[in-house]
C-alpha cells in the first residue's frame, strides 16, 4: 500500500510539472520553509535565498502558495517567498523596485583601478639619473559572463605603468579571467579566481636614449569581495598575488639585456554594473 502511495503521489507531480503546467522562481527570502500541507502548517524543509526552483503555474490555497516536488511528493511553497521568472524577467513583486544582492543577469561589466606593490629598480640605464625604486599602478576594463551561479569568466583590456627618473614601463595586456564564486550571502558574494594577462606592446622608454616595445605575460591568483548595494550594481574589492615577467626587449648593444621578473600584492578597486 506505501508503495503504491508513494506511485501515486509521483505520478501525480509530474502531472503537476508536465511542460505546459511548471514554471521556475526564484527564492527571495532567507528563511523559506517547504510545508508538506496546502495550509502552511507543517514544514518540512528550507531552501536558501537565489535558488531556483521549478513550481506549478497554478496557485493554491486562495493564491497562497505554489506546489512543488520533493523527492516525488507535493509539497508547497508560500507564494511571498518566491519571485517568478517569465524567461529572462522578474515578476517583482508590488512595491519592489528591484532586489539587491540577487544577481541574477549573465553579464556585466567591471571597471578598475589598481596598485601592484613590487619594486622596481630604475637607474640601471639612465646612468645620469640617481637610481630609486618604484611600484605599478593602472586601471583595467572587463567583460564578465557567468556561465552557471558560481562559474564565470572574465575577458578585458588592462594598462599598468611604473616610471622613476628618465625611465618609464608601459604594459598595455589583454586579460582571461575564470572566477569562482565560493561563498553567496544577501548582498556579500566572495570569489576566487586566477587572472592570466598578455601584451604583446609593452614598452620602455628611458629618455632621451632610447624606446623599445617587448612582451609582458603574468598570472595573478586572488580573491575577492563584491558588494552588492543595487540590484544591478556592484563593489569589488580584489586582493592577488602577482608574477609578471618582461622579455624580448632589444636593448643597444653597450647595456645589459632587460628582461625582469616581478612579484608582489595587487590591490584593485572596481565598480561592476550587470545588465
Amino acid at each position: 500500500m506505501k508503495t503504491l502511495s508513494f506511485f501515486l503521489f509521483f505520478f501525480l507531480g509530474l502531472s503537476v510539472f508536465a511542460e505546459d503546467n511548471f514554471q521556475h522562481a526564484i527564492v527571495n527570502n532567507g528563511e523559506t520553509l517547504v510545508y508538506s500541507d496546502l495550509f502552511t502548517t507543517a514544514p518540512i524543509g528550507r531552501l536558501r535565498r537565489g535558488k531556483k526552483i521549478k513550481i506549478g503555474k497554478t496557485t493554491k490555497n486562495r493564491g497562497q502558495i505554489y506546489p512543488i516536488v520533493v523527492s516525488g511528493r507535493i509539497a508547497y511553497v508560500k507564494a511571498s517567498d518566491l519571485l517568478i521568472i517569465s524567461s529572462d524577467s522578474i515578476e517583482l513583486p508590488v512595491g519592489h523596485d528591484s532586489i539587491v544582492g540577487l544577481d541574477l543577469k549573465k553579464k556585466s561589466l567591471i571597471f578598475s583601478v589598481q596598485q601592484y606593490q613590487t619594486s622596481w629598480r630604475t637607474g640601471a640605464y639612465d646612468t645620469t639619473a640617481p637610481g630609486q625604486e618604484s611600484s605599478f599602478s593602472g586601471m583595467s576594463l572587463s567583460y564578465q559572463y557567468k556561465q552557471k551561479s558560481q562559474y564565470f569568466y572574465r575577458i578585458g583590456y588592462e594598462q599598468l605603468s611604473a616610471s622613476g627618473n628618465n625611465e618609464e614601463l608601459f604594459i598595455p595586456s589583454i586579460t582571461y579571467t575564470p572566477v569562482y564564486r565560493f561563498w553567496s550571502g544577501n548582498k556579500a558574494k566572495f570569489n576566487a579566481g586566477l587572472s592570466l594577462a598578455f601584451s604583446p606592446f609593452a614598452t620602455y622608454e628611458v629618455s632621451p636614449f632610447f624606446k623599445l616595445d617587448g612582451f609582458a605575460y603574468s598570472m595573478t591568483p586572488f580573491i575577492e569581495h563584491n558588494y552588492f548595494f543595487a540590484e544591478n550594481q556592484f563593489l569589488l574589492i580584489h586582493l592577488g598575488f602577482r608574477q609578471m615577467n618582461l622579455t624580448e626587449f632589444a636593448m643597444p648593444s653597450i647595456y645589459q639585456a632587460f628582461n625582469p621578473s616581478f612579484n608582489g600584492w595587487q590591490f584593485n578597486v572596481a565598480m561592476g554594473f550587470n545588465y
